[in-house]
């Protein structure tokens, strides 16, 4: 799938990898959703991960494609995955989805522009009015909030989304996206998992989550990112932060879904402002 970035030829991203990106941003925000409003949301994550493992697998042994280069790789991203999960777990037991998400997602791709830059590439036109305006986003989405620590929390979120996107993105060198997702999260489910039975001494906090809703969280974690594997698969190391900045249109689903009857707690004006300037910084570098 590497041919798709060769032909086109520029910065921008082709139709089919914009299609695929935008897809992976609504299963996310969906699953994000979700994962926010469970009450033990480390047992839920553990659960959610090895019920869309299992359901990943016949998948990934269909496409079964995988070289030895691999390893490094899957390593790299399965220990970011656990810091991802840890820090994403600790962010929404102390601050709203609509208060932490924007601001994780929004700097991500902020975090991945001087990388991809370093790497070779040529940076996009305007992306200092790109990263100005997510900035201003993050800042004003977290204005008013009662807990004001929002973004001391999303930016180790942000940090970790930024670091395994560009490990994922080099890793595809050597495995399809679907047999490369189960190899990485297959660590991954077994670690929280062990750890949610040791933490609670046993296993019935852990069965308490086998319910659908959980099951539907983890087809979506797999979902949302088995597509963003197969975008990435599609284009080149300059490529890779305009990805990472179009799956950030979830910001906006996010707080479409927080004003749901069911929310707990809904997003303030300024929230919503916020999470519309960071769509607009992370647009402006998906498309120049």
């Amino acid at each position: 799938m590497r041919c798709v970035a060769a032909t086109a030829g520029a910065d921008r991203l082709p139709p089919l990898v914009l299609v695929t990106v935008l897809a992976s941003a609504l299963l996310h925000a969906s699953w994000n959703v979700l994962l926010a409003r469970a009450p033990r949301g480390n047992d839920t994550t553990a659960v959610a991960l090895a019920l869309g493992l299992l359901a990943w697998t016949p998948l990934a042994i269909t496409r079964w494609r995988v070289d030895s280069g691999v390893w490094p790789y899957v390593c790299a991203s399965a220990a970011l995955e656990l810091a991802y999960f840890g820090a994403l777990n600790l962010a929404y037991a102390r601050v709203p989805a609509h208060a932490a998400y924007p601001v994780a997602r929004g700097l991500a791709p902020v975090f991945l522009l001087p990388i991809a830059a370093a790497s070779g590439g040529r940076l996009p036109s305007w992306a200092g009015l790109g990263v100005a305006a997510i900035s201003a986003g993050v800042l004003l989405t977290s204005w008013g909030e009662v807990d004001r620590r929002a973004v001391g929390y999303a930016v180790p979120v942000a940090v970790c989304i930024a670091a395994y996107t560009l490990v994922d993105s080099r890793g595809l060198h050597h495995a399809d996206p679907a047999a490369y997702l189960w190899l990485t999260m297959i660590p991954v489910a077994t670690v929280l998992l062990v750890i949610r039975v040791v933490v609670g001494r046993g296993t019935g906090a852990v069965r308490a989550q086998l319910r659908p809703s959980t099951l539907a969280m983890g087809v979506g974690i797999f979902g949302a990112y088995g597509l963003v594997l197969a975008a990435l698969a599609m284009v080149s190391v300059i490529q890779v932060p305009a990805v990472a900045a179009v799956r950030e249109s979830s910001i906006v689903f996010v707080i479409a879904l927080s004003w749901l009857p069911t929310s707990r707690a809904r997003p303030t004006l300024a929230a919503a402002l916020g999470a519309v300037l960071v769509f607009a910084g992370v647009a402006t570098l998906a498309i120049t």
